[in-house]
């Protein structure tokens, strides 16, 4: 990995510090809100889906454009209408132009991340793809836990709307880093026709160390002949059970992974948990969402990136369940919640991971957006149904235990997928 392949992982990953960051706030903020508004917990539920939504509608609607346009512009302007999302957000005075300002919001972040995920992958070396692109996602723990942190101390002394003015700010400070240092990717550049791509292609192959006049390395398997629609090179009977894998597979981890971080202050605070300890569980988890993360791009080449998602799949029923049954007190709290993240968000940054080694680069922005925007349907749906089991009467064990069930799913999906001569990478 040269300087250059390490500039663009960082890049992306302080991207994805301030996505978790921006998305997560609605969880720190949702009990000062909750108090200020007399909101129910079904219109809370509802509130933390609406930029789940504008995510699912980035990922299908915006997510394609970084494969027309490029991955670096997608990404400038994406970026743009995420910061003023944020900073809109801390102007609002009721809760239906707080879910206008948060569907804006996350339609914006529904666009970055799959140009993020796709541009990781093309600047990565094989053997390091699938740790960049798993450091990479740590940025989204990572701000998930610098951000509870923030706004345990700025709900404290401010109030809840100077989380989203920190997070606008910093997230247009973060803009003009990107804009002045993130390049282009090569595969992109590639790809393209025009004396101007090729300057820009000759330019970063020289930075990288590469002879220009040679070929650039490739980043993954390419189709013969250029397909007329990315989306539909996803249907192909080569890619077809691996999309559909992909698919079952984003949208339950991402129902229980929305619901965990969307509900969990919110839950425990209602249940007579001080606000501090209740935003604390979003922090373990998201500590152990990190550490889980990281574990498996680390461990992928060595043990195979397939075999630890089924672990992760496997371990994160028994994680859930017990973070039901444990976490009354502060050090059960800690202790389940960092073992569900570890498990729980491990399993996303696998899937992550995953799809970018399983399509080729004519359709991989596609493929990764398309696959996010189909688990934005569970993410919408995880909160909701669980403001409607809460608001129906049910303990926190009980929807927890509810909700460790949908990752057997994902496993069941995973091997009936390799038995359908799905092509996933060991």
């Amino acid at each position: 990995m040269r300087p250059l392949q390490i500039l663009v992982v960082g890049l992306c990953f302080a991207l994805n510090v301030f996505d978790g960051f921006d998305i997560l706030a609605i969880s720190f903020t949702a009990p000062a809100i909750r108090d200020e508004w007399g909101l129910s917990a079904q219109t809370l539920g509802a509130l933390f889906s609406a930029s789940l939504a504008g995510m699912m509608l980035g990922s299908f609607l915006l997510a394609p454009l970084a494969d027309r346009l490029g991955r670096r512009p997608a990404i400038i302007w994406f970026l743009a209408l995420a910061s003023a999302g944020m900073l809109l957000t801390g102007l609002v005075t009721d809760v239906y132009q707080a879910m206008g300002t948060r569907f804006l919001t996350g339609l914006a972040i529904g666009g970055i991340l799959p140009s993020m995920n796709a541009l990781v992958a093309e600047f990565s070396t094989a053997r390091r793809r699938a740790f960049s692109i798993n450091v990479m996602h740590t940025g989204y723990t990572v701000g998930a836990i610098f951000g509870g942190f923030l706004s345990i101390y700025l709900i404290g002394q401010i109030g809840w709307r100077a989380v989203y003015f920190a997070g606008g700010a910093g997230s247009l400070v973060l803009l003009v880093a990107v804009v002045w240092l993130l390049p282009e990717s090569i595969q992109f550049l590639s790809t393209g026709q025009g004396t101007d791509r090729e300057r820009k292609l000759r330019a970063l192959l020289h930075r990288l160390g590469v002879d220009p006049d040679a070929a650039p390395p490739e980043r993954g398997k390419q189709p013969a002949k250029q397909p007329v629609s990315s989306a539909r090179e996803l249907f192909s009977p080569d890619l077809l059970p691996v999309t559909l894998m992909m698919w079952t597979a984003f949208f339950v981890v991402y129902m229980t992974i929305y619901y965990l971080f969307s509900w969990l202050p919110a839950s425990l605070t209602a249940a007579g948990v001080e606000l501090a300890t209740g935003v604390s569980a979003t922090i373990f988890f998201s500590i152990g969402g990190t550490a889980g993360m990281l574990a498996i791009g680390y461990f992928a080449p060595r043990f195979g990136l397939v075999r630890l998602l089924k672990l992760a799949f496997a371990c994160s029923v028994p994680a859930i369940v017990l973070l039901g049954l444990l976490g009354t007190g502060f050090v059960g709290i800690a202790v389940m919640s960092t073992a569900a993240g570890v498990f729980v968000s491990g399993a996303v940054g696998g899937l992550y991971a995953l799809a970018a080694r399983v399509y080729p680069t004519s359709c991989r922005s596609t493929a990764t957006g398309w696959a996010i925007g189909v688990g934005r349907f569970g993410a919408i749906l995880g909160p909701l149904a669980a403001g409607y089991l809460y608001g129906m009467g049910w303990t926190n064990t009980g929807v927890l235990a509810a909700f460790a069930v949908l990752p057997l799913i994902a496993l069941t999906a995973m091997v009936l997928g390799q038995r359908q001569g799905g092509e996933f990478p060991k």
